[in-house]
């Protein structure tokens, strides 16, 4: 089974490209999921946080406000050290232990992962094959400024992040998703048969 991470900065349009895979019929897992479902309520993942953190991150149903919790790691680097910590180790499990269920089963061949952090903490070294999505500064701080950001807080965000031209140097693949929606969707079809061909090559 060929796994492949995808990765990006924030605002590239991670997902937009893993919808584009998974209709293609790639097997995907989202990070971001997975990170949303270990920090339910009252769970371990949520307990650690909380005691790291202060309930001052909680919303009234005692959920994670993940704006709140955002802003406070996105403005410490230390804080966001601390969260990555509580949080990498759990999110790794959880794939692995998936990404071998299905590896078992025999019915799927190509995997996807996406995963914002996936060079920065070192995880690419689990796959075969990395995809990086990309898109100029610009256009991030837009799309972000749409999801209800100020422009320097998009900005903090971004730049809080590895920049774009150096993790092109781990990258197998990458996307410019900077353009029209045909382009990017030309893009992934051709990378889609490149992994295609890589995947059938490990039977």
């Amino acid at each position: 089974m060929l796994r492949v991470g995808l990765t990006g900065g924030i605002a590239t349009g991670k997902s937009t490209v893993a919808r584009m895979f998974r209709r293609l019929g790639v097997r995907t897992m989202d990070a971001d999921a997975i990170t949303h479902g270990l920090q339910q309520p009252r769970s371990l993942i949520w307990k650690k946080i909380v005691g790291a953190f202060g309930r001052d991150i909680l919303c009234p149903d005692l959920s994670l406000d993940r704006r709140k919790l955002g802003e406070i790691v996105f403005s410490d680097p230390k804080k966001r050290a601390l969260l990555e910590q509580i949080m990498h180790p759990a999110v790794i499990a959880e794939e692995e232990e998936l990404m071998s269920e299905w590896e078992r089963s025999g019915d799927v061949d190509l995997v996807m992962v996406e995963e914002a952090l996936l060079i920065e903490s070192g995880s690419y070294r689990r796959y075969g094959r990395i995809v990086l999505v990309v898109a100029p500064e610009k256009i991030q701080i837009e799309r972000l400024k749409e999801r209800g950001f100020t422009e320097e807080e998009a900005k903090s965000r971004i730049r809080s992040q590895m920049p774009l031209s150096e993790k092109m140097k781990w990258a197998d693949y990458v996307i410019d998703n900077s353009g029209d929606r045909s382009g990017t969707e030309r893009a992934v079809e051709r990378i889609y048969q490149q992994l295609r061909a890589e995947s059938d090559g490990l039977k």
